[in-house]
């Protein structure tokens, strides 16, 4: 059975579903095709209450999430891309599982990640609020009420510190690389060529980078996305009266049609909100040797 040598480890919302499919392009990498088995987080975790949305998703046993690396060849780097990787509770789990691997994590403005995985949760129905300010500010609540709620929550995870002097503590710094969200979309090209020096493949292979994954987008209609994603009334009578390839055409349409650019967020507001994670930020350029005060004034 083979495990992993490396993972994405997040953060989410900051290009890790294009660099999983860059990384795919390499021959001598092999990525597994669930992109994100959510195994070191919440799997063998009997702890975890039964209702926890990533309970249900997840590779359970050390066994099945073995048996996604089960056709590597020849390839060298061997890996996966969960971005719940970054949590305490996978942390300590992967330093039993993979004590050698190597560690890739891209951070992002956090309120630019915010937002983004707000634009997401309304695309897939699951945010009912349409002002992002509010939402934001409803996280601290949303998050002690999670197990009952289920609704999103947008402000803990924008908290890079505690989580990266977390893997710090536990693994050594050349096993880990933290790259930043800015350089993947300045110049997608170089920054992939850079993490396949760090995973010791052929770095003069170019990825075709012309896609960008999971692209963000705006919501023209909230209707819509009830129809297409917690309708139940209404899907059983559309069943009976439509064929299944009539119902997959009508749902993109309606799901590209729904889709729109994405919203500017107004730039007094972005400053307004990373003001409390002023501290943070400039203690987490401190730890990663970048310069980032562009995250707190543009």
């Amino acid at each position: 059975m083979t495990m992993p040598n490396f993972l994405l480890i997040g953060v989410a919302k900051s290009g890790t579903t294009s660099v999983y499919a860059y990384l795919a392009q390499h021959p001598q990498i092999f990525m597994s095709s669930v992109k994100e088995p959510d195994f070191f987080e919440f799997g063998e975790a009997e702890q975890t209450p039964l209702n926890f949305p990533g309970r249900h998703w997840a590779i359970q046993t050390s066994a099945d999430y073995q048996a996604l690396f089960q056709d590597v060849d020849r390839q060298r780097a061997i890996g996966e891309a969960s971005t719940s990787n970054i949590e305490a509770r996978s942390c300590q789990r992967i330093q039993h599982y993979l004590p050698d691997g190597k560690f890739i994590c891209i951070l992002r403005q956090p309120v630019d990640r915010s937002y983004s995985a707000f634009l997401m949760q309304r695309l897939r129905g699951n945010e009912p609020e349409k002002d992002f300010v509010t939402a934001y500010s409803d996280s601290t609540r949303r998050w002690k009420q999670r197990f009952e709620t289920r609704l999103p929550h947008y402000l803990d995870a924008g908290w890079y510190v505690s989580r990266i002097q977390d893997w710090l503590t536990r693994f050594s710094q050349d096993q880990i690389y933290i790259g930043l969200y800015d350089d993947l979309l300045t110049n997608p090209a170089t920054f992939m060529q850079t993490l396949y020096v760090f995973l010791d493949v052929d770095s003069e292979f170019v990825p075709n980078v012309s896609i960008v994954y999971n692209r963000g987008a705006g919501t023209r209609s909230s209707l819509i996305v009830r129809l297409l994603t917690h309708n139940m009334r209404l899907k059983p009578l559309i069943k009976l009266i439509a064929p299944q390839p009539m119902r997959k055409k009508a749902a993109q349409f309606l799901r590209n049609w729904n889709q729109t650019p994405v919203p500017t967020l107004n730039p007094q507001v972005r400053k307004a909100l990373t003001l409390p994670q002023r501290d943070d930020i400039l203690r987490l350029q401190d730890l990663i040797g970048r310069d980032l005060t562009h995250w707190l004034v543009e």
